[in-house]
Order: C-alpha cells, then sequence, then structure tokens
C-alpha cells in the first residue's frame, strides 16, 4: 500500500542531519517496533527499504547489518510475544510480570547498544 515508501520519504530530511549514525539508528528501531513477524522477513523487508539510503550515506555494511540483526532481537524482548511464551511454557513460569520487566531491561540495553555502537564506528572509526 506504500507505507515503507512514506516512511522512508518521512525519513529522508532526518538522514541529511544525522549522517550514517541515524540510518542505523532508524533501521534498528523500524525494524523492532514497526515490523513484528520472522526474523528473515524483517531483515529482508528492512535490507530493501534501507539499502539506497545506506549507500547514499556510504554507511558501513557492517552497521547496516549489525542494525537489521539488533531490530530482529529488540522485538522478541520488547514486548510480549510468542517467543517469551514460549520460553515461560518450557520453565514451567507463570511469572509474566518478571519476563516483562526482563524484557524491558534488555530492550533498553540492547537501544543503548544500537546508540552506542554505530555511533563509534561511523564517527570514530574504531
Amino acid at each position: 500500500a506504500g507505507g515503507f515508501d512514506a516512511l522512508i520519504t518521512l525519513f529522508t530530511p532526518l538522514v541529511h542531519v544525522g549522517g550514517g549514525w541515524l540510518v542505523a539508528v532508524l533501521i534498528g528501531i523500524t525494524g523492532a517496533f514497526g515490523m513484528p513477524a520472522a526474523s528473515a522477513a524483517v531483515i529482508q523487508m528492512l535490507y530493501q527499504m534501507f539499502l539506497p539510503i545506506t549507500l547514499t550515506v556510504h554507511l558501513p555494511m557492517i552497521i547496516f547489518a549489525f542494525s537489521m540483526l539488533l531490530a530482529t532481537r529488540i522485538t522478541n524482548f520488547a514486548y510480549p510475544g510468542a517467543n517469551m511464551f514460549a520460553a515461560m511454557g518450557f520453565a514451567n513460569s507463570n511469572k509474566l510480570k518478571a519476563m516483562i520487566k526482563n524484557g524491558i531491561m534488555v530492550t533498553t540495553v540492547q537501544i543503548l547498544f544500537l546508540l552506542i555502537y554505530p555511533l563509534l564506528i561511523v564517527h570514530l572509526n574504531i
């Protein structure tokens, strides 16, 4: 329906301000909170959406891949879903509140990593 094209159109002015670092963050956040699906499908959609922008801002491919991978991981912890309930079932646990708290903590750490790692690679050339 053109939703992803519209999203890229909205992101384009931001990319001109933030450069490669912001592209990496947008990939991660879009995948984590905008595309709940199977990991392979999310990576394919992110690849198709963000590859032209990634090439334009000369974002290193390792950061491009890292952002897509992290996007699929954040989704599993950010909000309760099938993966969380499956793990609870295998553990014979009914502590949903504890799982959600853990998920929020893990999501926070992953988002911080998504913000810091590309910054170090893109801007400081580490």
